[in-house]
């Protein structure tokens, strides 16, 4: 990607973001009393950054909804 380099704020929101995501993963094996995480888990700080920073789809709406 040409060596572009996030800001540290930046990098600190997709952090929390990223963490929202993953509580909501736990919340839904949890309620469907089934299921594995650990795929999920361990995707999260990489899909967060592709949705919120690369593809920047929904940024807004998304964000205002786990808030």
């Amino acid at each position: 990607w040409g060596g572009r380099r996030m800001k540290a704020e930046r990098v600190k929101e997709l952090a929390q973001i990223a963490n929202r995501v993953r509580k909501n993963v736990l919340t839904g094996v949890f309620n469907a009393k089934c299921g594995h995480p650990g795929g999920s888990l361990s995707i999260t700080d990489v899909l967060t950054v592709l949705y919120f920073d690369e593809m920047n789809k929904h940024y807004l709406y998304l964000y205002r909804a786990w808030v």
